[in-house]
């Protein structure tokens, strides 16, 4: 299998989760979903299968040809959607990306209607691998000290923001947060995740306590919520 092959089958898998999550909270096929952050828009590709109407935004284009879903370039955080219109959005890995990640929230909050929901995902502050690099204990340290580390050893700018499960909940505050990360634990199956981590302990998880799971979140790669206003 070529690397090539091997993401798209990746990206594939990763829509085919998010779908899974999503359908138990909405009805695909009357929403209008927005993907923040599409990428290639593989993964909107998937999507537009099973919605209403999927767009997708990004600060450049690299969207593959023939795409299922309206694309829009964008300069900032700023969404560029009236208030109160769109039924889901998605920020699958993207908040890390972003500098100022409370307004990000924020204007997801805005253009979401009353009803709506947004698929959040983003990696764990303090996961042992950084993931983008995949340096260890790279994202532990305070920014100047990983921006040398990651300097010396692959002479790159660290310009990633990752956040802990303690700062995400802060940012979350005046949101309704329904932890996913639990269930796929306790079920990777039934969301398609054979992917994560851990899905060999799906049994050991199903028996824990959801309190002692909230605790091992602290711990875990990263994090898949679904927001709701309040």
């Amino acid at each position: 299998m070529s690397k090539s092959h091997a993401v798209k089958t990746g990206r594939i898998t990763k829509a085919k989760k998010i779908i899974s999550i999503l359908k138990e909270y909405k009805n695909l096929k009357e929403s209008r979903l927005l993907d923040i952050g599409v990428g290639n828009g593989e993964i909107a590709n998937e999507l537009a299968k099973v919605s209403k109407e999927v767009m997708g935004i990004d600060l450049i284009d690299e969207t593959v040809p023939n795409k299922k879903f309206k694309f829009m370039l964008v300069k900032s955080y700023k969404l560029p959607f009236k208030d109160n219109s769109l039924d889901i959005i998605i920020s699958n890995h993207v908040l890390e990306h972003i500098t100022n990640q409370k307004g990000h929230l924020e204007e997801i909050k805005r253009v979401l209607k009353n009803n709506g929901i947004c698929y959040l995902a983003t990696p764990n502050r303090y996961w042992v691998f950084e993931r983008h690099f995949n340096l260890p204990f790279l994202s532990f340290f305070p920014k100047t000290i990983s921006q040398l580390y990651l300097r010396l050893l692959k002479n790159k700018e660290y310009d990633i923001t990752l956040v802990s499960f303690g700062r995400l909940n802060q940012m979350l505050r005046g949101w309704n947060v329904d932890n996913i990360t639990k269930k796929i634990l306790k079920n990777p199956g039934k969301y398609n995740a054979h992917d994560i981590p851990f899905h060999n302990l799906s049994k050991l998880f199903f028996l824990m306590p959801d309190i002692l799971i909230d605790k091992l979140c602290f711990f875990l790669p990263s994090f898949v919520l679904v927001l709701r206003k309040k």
